[in-house]
């Protein structure tokens, strides 16, 4: 029998599906011995392996690196050739693991659960073209929720573009930017490995401030396997908007008129950081409070203050005393008060004094 000679890409390809099969196995044992995912994670690579890595960082390394530096453990991911380099840099990885997903429509959704759920960002990968196009109805409820969900797509070389090459990302392909962009509220391409500090700090900025939604960063196949010059950026802290404090005078003197008053808090106490002191601020003052249903249990339902969820779908005790004409004052806290939170924008919000505070001007 004749047998073909293997090449280099082919020994490349069976060591990506050893590193992800053995990624999948950690994360199956440690679910059934009830270990953590992260210690397990750190036996995988050798240390030969962890020599090279070291050795020769490369923008695939450095862009893992920075993910977990943010806290971030799972990558959501649907492997392929142009993620390869990703894939690689992952599964000897210390702290981040692979989840391997069926599509990446599943990516995309599990990346925006898992942000939900840890108070941090998502990350979902897959390769360009048809990978992109899957992830995004996911996207668009990450960037519509304001959930903070990172968005890798691998590309082709850049040296394929505009030359009828497999999901050319030139101007005659499926480009993941242009399918992207109604989803995205930032989308980066990294076509020089030494500028990968600068990107990657933008895409931080567009997940951590202003308005928050799906990031789309998409990194070419040669470029991920290159040396940068500089390294990663260290982690810097989310900017902060100084407080209107004109504004605040307003609502203590508001509240000092008002004694009926209930607060009804949305997902941006959350997206915030607030739900500490929203509880604080309930306690300390005993107003009541109904939350809509994207901020579902922000507020402790259990709490002797809690209404539980006004609008379509609420609570009995929520939508009555919100929809009465008991209250003086409505104090809403982090919500856009859209169609679900406001029974279909129902003019008898509006019939007492209303109180709006957002992080986000475009809000109010």
């Amino acid at each position: 029998m004749i047998r073909a000679p293997q090449n280099d890409q082919s020994t490349h390809d069976r060591r990506i599906v050893a590193t992800l099969q053995s990624t999948i196995a950690v994360n199956v044992y440690t679910r059934e011995k009830g270990m953590s995912s992260l210690s397990m994670t750190q036996s995988l690579p050798s240390k030969e392996q962890d020599l090279a890595l070291n050795e020769a960082s490369t923008v695939s390394d450095q862009v893992c690196d920075v993910i977990a530096q943010h806290g971030v453990q799972q990558v959501f991911m649907v492997p392929g050739g142009f993620v390869d380099n990703f894939a690689q840099s992952i599964a000897h990885h210390h702290s981040l693991s692979a989840i391997v997903c069926a599509s990446e429509a599943g990516a995309a959704y599990m990346a925006d659960g898992y942000a939900r759920a840890s108070g941090k960002f998502g990350v979902c990968m897959g390769i360009s073209g048809p990978g992109a196009s899957n992830m995004i109805t996911g996207l668009s409820l990450s960037t519509a929720d304001q959930i903070p969900v990172l968005a890798i797509t691998g590309e082709p070389p850049l040296s394929w573009r505009d030359r009828d090459a497999i999901q050319d990302p030139g101007s005659a392909g499926l480009r993941s930017i242009d399918l992207l962009k109604q989803v995205c509220v930032a989308q980066y391409q990294l076509f020089d490995a030494n500028i990968l500090d600068n990107i990657i700090q933008r895409s931080l900025n567009a997940l951590n401030s202003g308005k928050r939604g799906a990031v789309h960063l998409s990194i070419s196949m040669d470029i991920q396997a290159s040396t940068p010059v500089k390294q990663a950026p260290p982690i810097m802290p989310a900017m902060h908007r100084p407080a209107d404090y004109q504004a605040l005078d307003q609502v203590i003197h508001a509240l000092s008129q008002h004694k009926k008053c209930v607060l009804l808090a949305g997902a941006g106490v959350r997206h915030s950081d607030a739900s500490a002191a929203l509880i604080d601020f309930a306690e300390a003052s005993g107003i009541p409070v109904a939350t809509t249903m994207s901020a579902k249990g922000d507020f402790p339902e259990h709490h002797p203050l809690a209404l539980g969820v006004f609008g379509w779908a609420g609570t009995h005790l929520a939508n009555t005393l919100l929809m009465g004409d008991d209250i003086e004052c409505l104090i809403v806290v982090g919500s856009k008060l859209g169609q679900i939170a406001t029974m279909g924008w129902h003019e008898q919000l509006a019939k007492r004094c209303l109180i709006h505070i957002d992080a986000h001007a475009d809000h109010l």
